[in-house]
């Protein structure tokens, strides 16, 4: 148990002073891993399982450490943060007290207010994770909110197609006005939801006559734009033109409430909490980036069903995560009763 207190000060104290605080609690961990995994001065060769209960004792109090000190910890099938505390909780020993638990879980604490380092670790992430896809770094406002009409509700690799052929077909909003709708929904065939492509016509139209084929560079004329809500103007504006607009789709909304810990239902209601929250954030970041990055995690990690949690660059602060409730979060929306 010593040798293992002796790595694990060894690799914890090379990540700097931001980590010190934890090592500790890791260290006493760590022993106690040590002692159950039967490990004794006489196995030091056993190089893996010294490993093993560093590893095993920094999930316990910050997962983030996992990931960067132990990627292998990745490629584990489920997620094991939620069942290595919760025993620790349970034993109650004088070594590991709830309480520390809960304060090494909780989000760090940043002087005067700065921002918290979540952001940075989420672009991180998403610098390496991103998919490539055809309209990703499209300096073409106008492709970028095809781009987005076409994805609402409908997966990426079934958009693909559709967007190289209509962007070939349509390569401007002037064309696009000028086209035909009946020509225009039979490029839409097969992506269903034609309400979109008879909006997205519409705003065709409206762009040439108001704004000279361009698309406007402000949230509020992007807004006065026939299907342009709160997410399409948002996206489009942040990914675009980089204007600090949050855009909180469905994605967007389940990171959030969970990261947060909000026991809310999507909603209007939630969505305009999630956006107030955001502002002050977007005004530190890439916009572009920050959103998407966002959207990507609701799409690859943090899913509906079966999150990653093992593999998401903000479960060391999550609060869902903290409490057991990612299953949970957001909360299902409650159908009203129709009467008979």
């Amino acid at each position: 148990s010593n040798q293992v207190a002796a790595l694990a000060r060894k690799r914890l104290m090379r990540g700097g002073r931001e980590r010190r605080c934890l090592i500790n609690i890791v260290l006493e961990i760590a022993k106690t891993v040590a002692r159950v995994l039967g490990l004794t001065k006489t196995q030091r060769h056993r190089r893996q399982p010294l490993h093993t209960a560093i590893v095993f004792a920094a999930v316990v109090i910050h997962p983030a450490l996992v990931f960067q000190h132990a990627g292998s910890i990745r490629d584990q099938p489920t997620p094991l943060i939620p069942t290595l505390r919760h025993q620790a909780e349970r034993r109650s020993s004088p070594m590991v007290r709830p309480t520390q638990l809960s304060l090494a879980l909780s989000p760090p604490a940043t002087p005067g207010g700065a921002m918290s380092p979540w952001p940075e670790r989420l672009l991180a992430w998403f610098a390496v994770a991103q998919r490539p896809m055809p309209w990703r770094g499209h300096a073409d406002p106008y492709a970028i909110w095809l781009s987005e009409v076409m994805l609402q509700q409908t997966q990426v690799d079934t958009v693909r197609p559709y967007f190289a052929r209509f962007l070939a077909r349509f390569p401007t909003a002037a064309a696009l006005a000028q086209a035909d709708i009946g020509e225009v929904l039979k490029m839409w065939e097969g992506l269903g939801y034609y309400t979109r492509a008879r909006s997205l016509h519409q705003a065709a139209k409206a762009v040439v006559t108001r704004h000279g084929g361009q698309l406007p560079r402000t949230l509020a004329e992007l807004r006065e734009l026939p299907g342009f809500g709160p997410y399409t103007a948002g996206a489009v504006a942040s990914i675009a033109f980089g204007l600090p607009t949050p855009a909180v789709d469905g994605n967007v909304m389940r990171v959030l409430a969970r990261y947060w810990g909000i026991a809310q239902a999507p909603s209007t209601l939630l969505r305009d909490e999630l956006e107030t929250q955001l502002l002050p954030i977007l005004a530190e970041v890439s916009p572009s980036q920050f959103n998407q990055a966002l959207m990507e995690l609701g799409a690859l990690i943090c899913r509906p069903r079966q999150a990653l949690c093992h593999q998401c660059p903000l479960a060391g602060d999550c609060q869902a995560l903290a409490q057991d409730r990612v299953a949970e979060l957001p909360l299902a929306k409650v159908r009203q009763a129709v009467p008979h």
